[in-house]
């Protein structure tokens, strides 16, 4: 599938340009690498367990995606012919009986969370949701996960919210987000 048109650059407030693409297959030991530049606490927050190595067969499986009801889509930046993952975002439709709903998750480089690139990645990702016939996204978020829950509050109508074992399942209507 041509994914090209998921291709877009997003500039942070210093200036620095990064590249927000699709994921691709050849990029599963750059997200093993960008796993691996994570903090304890960023990707506790991810996982929702300690999971300090994503193993090959991850890397494979989060690189292996059909764009219509598995998607994901990263920022790079490209220094020295290098490109390093800075973030990550993904959505999984549940199931053929509910194409309208897909559980999502994002992940930002440590030293680049507070600029914006979130709020990017959701927007572009919300897109293509919406393109492909999917109008909510579910996040399970840790309770002490602020940032992610002041994206999740400002990224669309919060319709649902559960809070069992300290995460909350947050059901967010991605119409609104893409209106604003």
């Amino acid at each position: 599938m041509d994914t090209d048109f998921l291709s877009d650059s997003f500039t942070l407030p210093d200036g620095l340009v990064l590249t927000i693409r699709p994921i691709r297959q050849d990029d599963a030991g750059r997200l093993q690498e960008f796993h691996s530049r994570l903090s304890q606490e960023t990707i506790y927050y991810r996982f929702l367990e300690n999971h300090p190595v994503l193993l090959d067969k991850e890397a494979k499986y989060f690189t292996t995606l059909d764009y219509e009801t598995r998607v994901a889509l990263v920022a790079t930046l490209v220094t020295m012919n290098k490109e390093d993952i800075v973030g990550v975002a993904r959505f999984d439709v549940f199931t053929p009986n509910q194409e309208d709903t897909a559980e999502a998750a994002f992940v930002i480089e440590d030293r680049f969370q507070g600029m914006g690139l979130g709020t990017a990645l959701m927007l572009r990702l919300a897109r293509r949701a919406l393109a492909v016939g999917v109008y909510y996204f579910v996040f399970t978020v840790h309770w002490t996960n602020e940032a992610m829950l002041k994206l999740l509050r400002k990224s669309g109508e919060v319709i649902e919210r559960h809070q069992s074992g300290g995460v909350y399942d947050v059901r967010v209507q991605l119409s609104a987000f893409v209106d604003s």
